[in-house]
């Protein structure tokens, strides 16, 4: 063992007779600082099958995602990826920096992973800027299709993409980004979906959902003390062979399961969750906010949004709501209006809350 010096031995025992002397809540642990440099590299080892180092000397990084970019099938890779953005906002005040985006080997892509991908490069252009350059050679086209009817393209300084890919059935509303107390937008998102469906959805539920979806950001994503860029993300899409309606909501502020115990209701929440014999975990506490119609404002025309949203699904009889927040995944499902509920908890964390919901249109005349 390393023998320490007279003077770090004085050091130390100088600060014990500090630490002696304090009250015990005052008393502070003294804790090695872990060097930066050292822990960037720890993560970029342990995320190698993601994260690349293009020029170590410059800190510069790049990012390769999945085959399959989705939240059903392949959560982790997918969301580990798509976090490793963020990662790298934060690292970007220490020189690391992402300088590339690889989605060559992507070959099919959600309506809700390209909505989470898109708001996390745009809230990688609010910090650094448009730097990032897609390089789109290799790209699968109906992907490349995609991203490109979902206006991922105009986060860059980049022309629109040209290129020649085969009709696609996939109808996208290009994606709405928004601030809290924007409900405006709601009727303008009705609108988009009412043109690629047609006048067959049912509009009052979905109305009502949509803008309480936007007024629930406004009182629970994002605190009052939260200096971050306060914006939500909605899109929708439909498949014409398939006829299936989706909606992706998404925020990337503070979660559900850290918002539910600052409201007014949390201790109906823990009643709750009591009465069910639940664990305190991130599944329960979203399941709590859905059962109980909580809101942050306590007011009785707020906190509906989620019910809304269940009782749009259950009026076509086939469809899901899936709610993904932190570490807590909550789905409800009606199929052939049966109900049912799944709750797991999630090794790698959703940074926001990701609202889906989906629902299979009949056809004109048919039966709803």
């Amino acid at each position: 063992m390393k023998k320490i010096t007279f003077r770090e031995r004085q050091r130390i025992i100088s600060h014990n007779i500090q630490m002696r002397n304090l009250p015990t809540s005052k008393r502070v642990i003294i804790k090695h600082k872990i060097n930066p440099v050292l822990a960037i590299k720890k993560w970029v080892n342990d995320n190698q099958e993601f994260i690349s180092v293009l020029d170590s000397k410059k800190y510069t990084y790049s990012i390769t995602f999945p085959k399959r970019l989705n939240f059903s099938d392949n959560y982790q890779k997918s969301v580990r990826s798509i976090n490793s953005i963020r990662k790298l906002i934060g690292l970007n005040g220490v020189r690391h920096r992402l300088k590339n985006i690889n989605l060559n080997n992507i070959e099919n892509i959600s309506t809700s992973a390209s909505l989470v991908l898109t708001a996390e490069i745009d809230k990688w252009n609010d910090k650094v800027g448009r730097r990032l350059v897609p390089q789109t050679e290799e790209w699968n086209d109906s992907v490349k299709a995609q991203l490109s009817d979902l206006g991922f393209f105009e986060l860059f300084n980049f022309e629109k993409c040209n290129f020649e890919a085969k009709p696609t059935k996939l109808n996208i509303v290009k994606f709405i980004k928004g601030a809290p107390g924007d409900e405006k937008k709601a009727k303008y998102l009705r609108e988009k979906i009412e043109e690629i469906v047609g006048n067959r959805v049912k509009r009052p539920p979905l109305f009502q959902a949509l803008s309480e979806a936007i007024t629930n950001v406004t009182h629970h994503a994002y605190p009052q003390e939260t200096k971050i860029n306060k914006h939500w993300y909605m899109t929708a899409s439909f498949c014409d062979d398939t006829r299936e309606l989706k909606v992706a909501f998404y925020d990337q502020g503070i979660g559900i399961p850290s918002s539910l115990p600052r409201s007014k209701l949390w201790e109906r929440a823990k009643a709750y969750m009591s009465s069910i014999s639940v664990y305190n975990d991130h599944p329960s506490l979203i399941e709590a906010a859905v059962e109980m119609g909580r809101s942050q404002t306590d007011q009785e025309n707020r906190g509906k949004g989620l019910q809304d949203l269940l009782e749009f699904i259950k009026q076509y009889g086939n469809g899901y709501m899936s709610i993904l927040s932190q570490k807590g995944l909550y789905k409800f499902s009606c199929i052939d209006r049966n109900h049912h509920t799944k709750k797991e908890a999630l090794k790698y964390p959703i940074l926001g809350t990701l609202i889906v919901w989906s629902v299979k249109i009949p056809e004109k005349g048919g039966r709803s």
